[in-house]
């Protein structure tokens, strides 16, 4: 049996539309409208059987890769009220700036997603921090839409005021259109306190 792909490739615009009429075997003939939009593209591949001189269309759905980024740019110090609940890395001076923003908008360390299409995300954070107490343990998550994803948690010991440590973070889940995500601590003590010298959060949509 033999077979024969056509592709039709171009180029994804905003409300870009294309009509194309193909001729196949003898009898035979198909007309294709693709149209795309900010988020998705349809390229359609049509097969045609030598035998039975039909052409079958295959509608293939692509996305974009949607992306968003944020940074502290001002450490501070976090003061934990009550040892245990964990609160947003938000505290002192600190300050964040956003980097790259597709699909996703930033606000104090939030990135919040903008998109249409409810997708698979991958979440991934890194931050340094600086003991504030003679003995503590401090831990981190990250959260989305203030809740706290437990399997994200990651946790340091500290024994002395003049430690540092690297934390490394990271989730695959979904997002929805206004999902939001921020990274919380905590540490085990009531008044306890940690330094923030660095944090980079990034989300990638695919």
């Amino acid at each position: 049996m033999r077979y024969l792909f056509i592709i039709l490739a171009f180029i994804s615009l905003s409300g870009y539309s294309q009509s194309v009429h193909i001729d196949g075997p003898t009898g035979t003939a198909a007309d294709l409208s693709v149209a795309s939009s900010a988020d998705s593209a349809d390229i359609v591949l049509f097969e045609q059987s030598g035998t039975s001189k039909s052409i079958t269309a295959h509608a293939l759905h692509t996305y974009a890769h949607d992306m968003g980024a944020t940074s502290l740019s001002t450490e501070g110090t976090q003061t934990i009220g009550t040892g245990g609940p964990f609160e947003k890395l938000y505290e002192g001076n600190m300050a964040y700036t956003a980097g790259y923003l597709e699909g996703f908008t930033e606000s104090n360390g939030r990135l919040t997603y903008t998109g249409t299409v409810t997708d698979h995300i991958i979440i991934i954070c890194d931050l340094t921090i600086h003991s504030g107490e003679t003995a503590q343990r401090v831990q981190f998550r990250i959260a989305i839409n203030g809740s706290t994803l437990q399997g994200s948690n990651q946790s340091t010991d500290f024994t002395a005021t003049t430690l540092d440590a690297s934390i490394g973070l990271n989730w695959i889940g979904e997002l929805e259109t206004n999902d939001y995500i921020e990274i919380f601590g905590t540490s085990d003590t009531n008044g306890d306190e940690f330094d923030i010298h660095s944090l980079t959060l990034s989300v990638f949509r695919h």
